[in-house]
Order: C-alpha cells, then structure tokens, then sequence
C-alpha cells in the first residue's frame, strides 16, 4: 500500500511540474483575470492571440526557460505576426476613484531575452503635472529584456 501511495504521489507531483511549465496561450476569446492579492505563475511564456486578454489586478510571474520567442508574446490571431496595438497584457489600477493610494497588478520576467517585441499596456490615472501633458511614473523589473510598456486610460 505504502509502495502504491508513494507512485502516485510521484506522479501527481509530475504532472503538477509538467502542468506549471511550458506555454500558457490566450486565445482570440480566452481572458485571464488576476485579481488583488493573488498570484499567477507560469513556468514558460504567456502569449495571446488575437484579442485573447490577461487582465492583472494581483501579481504575475513569468520565468521563462526556453521559450521560442521570448518570455511574453503578443500575435495576431491568425499567429503570422506580432500584435503592436496592446490591450492584450494589461496591469490594472485596483481603485481608479483613489488613484492616488491605489495598487497595480504586477508583472514580473524572469529569464531569457525576448526575441520577439511583447506588448505590456498599463491602465492608470494621475493627478495633471503643470499644464499640457499627463506624466506617469513606471517602474518594471526587467533585465536584457525587449518589452513595450503602453499607456491605457
């Protein structure tokens, strides 16, 4: 009995390690919702396609290993070419009525150097700084890495 629980432990935790990485692909109708306070891993790369959306309130980690492409990518739907407009990875204020003490999803990159171009957009609001322009204040963790970070209001 012990020998019978001991292999499927083994192989649950197997399955659990094989489920954790490679690619989590959002397809043209798919939405990820991360919500405050949580986090999302992937062991590989988060890509969409088309109009598929990751939506992070809370926190997402991508460590990504060998990932043809880079760690994050954003395509078409039909998967020819890389999606430029955004809209498709976005980190969301939490409270925009009190933007101002408010939290934003997180995305963390861990791992090798993007080859292809990964769209980030990032929702905020602030406070005008003098006239004209709105300035906004970005910090992301990323090292070698070849990310476009997009403003969404």
């Amino acid at each position: 009995m012990k020998k019978c629980l001991l292999t499927i432990g083994l192989l649950a935790l197997a399955i659990s390690v094989q489920a954790q990485s490679g690619t989590t692909t959002l397809t043209d109708v798919s939405t990820v919702y991360v919500s405050e306070g949580s986090l999302f891993y992937s062991g590989g790369q988060i890509r969409t396609l088309g109009s598929g959306m990751m939506d992070i309130h809370g926190n997402a980690y991508v460590q990504g290993f060998a990932a043809p492409g880079g760690i994050i990518a954003t395509r078409n739907a039909d998967d020819t070419d890389n999606k430029m407009d955004g809209g498709n990875i976005v980190l969301r204020l939490n409270d925009p009525a009190n933007y101002d003490t408010s939290t934003y999803g997180q995305l963390y990159l861990d791992g090798n150097i993007q080859a292809n171009p990964g769209i980030v957009s990032k929702e905020y609001r602030t406070a005008r700084h003098g006239n004209g322009n709105y300035f906004q204040q970005i910090a992301i963790p990323l090292h070698k890495n070849n990310i476009a970070v997009c403003p969404q209001n």
